[in-house]
């Protein structure tokens, strides 16, 4: 017995007797031959592989060794190269390339949908006209041709391999056929892209595009020329309603500035009283701003007030001075805010421990005292207040003040005050700091807290506040006046509590913090 050799056929691994392998080697080798300088070479040879490896298989199955009848068997069933008939040669009623048996395959090439139609056409061999004639009926008088259909859809394979096709029309699967299938795909779809490219020729020709380019400019200048009344109209509403909000923006601009009205007001009377170091710097810096602001919406008004009563004049004078004026406004505004800039380059602070009497017995008592805000807003009636600040003749008031509990180190009570301050140099910062007007009160165990720190006539105002420490011993006593709310700083020894809890009430220190005393 001959010894077999492993090949593979088709993309299948065959074992095969050595004798049965030099003959199918031999016939391979004269069909490579005959097809290798053809058009659709490679596609025959793959599908006439195809084929014999779908024979072996139906002959030996999957394990079974492949012997010399075997392929006797192949090239008989396939036809051996000299008896090959061209592609070009039609087939004759007697021509055996027929067989009976016959597979149902969805035909992809005359497809509509699926090809399910086109696969019964080529099985029957009648017009896939019939076919599809039928489907549409059964939809109409029974409502199941669209479900038949999408089944078959599902369950047939389509016809992809010559093989297959030619199986789908029953006709032999052998060389000579494979042949004329995949040359006859190859002619249809050049004939195809021939259709297509002269069919893109005519429409893409120059006369086509130019009566298309003429009828699309045609169109669009219709369109244009029908809305542009209406565009024109819009634009006109929206340049109206920009000049309103111009026209109400300056109007804005000229009573806040130039009258007592509302916190800009009173931001201008601070920054004329206590923030400029002279008059003409708050002069640059104050109507600077203002004509910032103003100029482009003077030239946006004017520009509006122009195209909605068609006026046709140069304006090109006009424009030149508002840009001149903008620019040097800008310069000035520009130079004087480095100037207070440098003015808060430097901060400054100064620590004073406060020692004040000791309670006798029972809590030390926090109040916030109003007397001097009260006495200068009795003094001077006429103030505006901006923020935190209210600005008077004489003075000015300001509440940036931090209170912190702390536990003290010993047993006595005691109080840290620190004042900030901002200077060009750290000198002066200092200085401005030792500087801040803030005293505390005391009336036996109760301690009086200034609500505000005052500014005096003609003391600049650099970022002055005010932070107050207050120290209590271990289980020692304090009563929060509920005022005191408005400046705590809540931290470890008072965040724990809420309100109820924290003020006009009794308090004693722990070591977790302040907690409530209950008698």
């Amino acid at each position: 017995m001959n010894k077999l050799i492993q090949v593979n056929i088709g993309g299948l691994v065959f074992q095969i007797d050595e004798g049965a392998y030099h003959k199918l080697d031999k016939y391979l080798s004269s069909i490579r031959n005959r097809y290798a300088q053809e058009e659709g070479g490679e596609d025959i040879l793959h599908d006439i592989e195809a084929r014999i490896a779908e024979l072996f298989i139906e002959r030996t199955g999957t394990n079974g060794a492949v012997m010399m009848a075997d392929v006797d068997h192949v090239i008989e069933q396939m036809g051996r190269p000299d008896d090959f008939e061209t592609a070009d040669e039609p087939i004759s009623e007697e021509n055996p390339g027929r067989k009976r048996s016959r597979r149902f395959f969805r035909d992809g090439e005359h497809r509509q949908l699926g090809g399910v139609c086109a696969g019964f056409g080529a099985y029957f061999d009648i017009d896939p006209l019939w076919i599809r004639l039928l489907f549409v009926a059964a939809f109409f008088f029974g409502g199941s041709g669209i479900l038949l259909y999408i089944v078959l859809w599902v369950i047939m394979p389509e016809a992809k391999t010559s093989s297959e096709k030619l199986e789908m029309r029953g006709e032999r699967v052998n060389v000579s056929n494979i042949e004329r299938t995949v040359k006859g795909g190859a002619r249809e779809i050049r004939t195809k892209a021939n259709e297509i490219g002269d069919e893109m020729k005519q429409v893409f020709s120059e006369e086509n595009m130019r009566r298309t380019s003429n009828s699309v400019g045609e169109f669009l200048e219709n369109i244009v020329e029908t809305i542009k009344p209406v565009v024109r109209f819009i634009f006109k509403i929206f340049v109206f309603l920009i000049v309103l909000a111009c026209l109400a923006s300056l109007v804005a601009i000229a009573v806040v500035f130039l009258t007592d009205v509302g916190e800009p007001a009173a931001h201008i009377d601070f920054l004329t009283s206590h923030f400029f170091e002279t008059l003409r710097q708050g002069q640059i810096l104050i109507f600077g701003g203002i004509a910032l602001a103003a100029i482009p919406l003077l030239s946006l008004l004017v520009r509006g007030v122009k195209f909605l009563l068609n006026v046709r004049l140069n304006f090109k004078a006009f424009d030149w001075t508002m840009l001149v004026l903008w620019l040097v406004c800008l310069t000035g505004v520009t130079v004087v805010g480095i100037q207070l800039a440098q003015d808060f380059e430097y901060d400054g602070k100064q620590t004073n421990r406060i020692s004040v009497v000791q309670p006798v017995a029972g809590p030390l008592i926090l109040q916030v005292d109003d007397s001097e805000k009260d006495a200068i807003r009795s003094e001077w009636s006429k103030g505006s207040h901006w923020k935190h600040v209210e600005v008077y003749d004489e003075a000015s008031i300001y509440d940036d003040i931090d209170i912190t509990i702390e536990r003290s180190d010993d047993t006595l009570y005691s109080f840290t005050l620190i004042r900030f301050a901002h200077g060009d140099s750290r000198d002066e910062a200092r200085s401005r700091a030792s500087q801040v007007s803030y005293e505390l009160g005391q009336i036996d165990s109760i301690i009086r807290i200034p609500s505000v720190v005052k500014l005096k006539e003609g003391e600049l105002w650099r970022g002055q506040q005010v932070d107050l420490i207050v120290r209590v011993p271990m289980d020692k006593t304090i009563i929060l006046d509920s005022r005191i709310d408005d400046f705590l700083r809540y931290n470890d020894y008072t965040e724990d509590l809420d309100h109820d809890q924290l003020f006009n009430r009794k308090l004693r220190m722990t070591a977790t913090g302040l907690r409530p005393v209950y008698e």
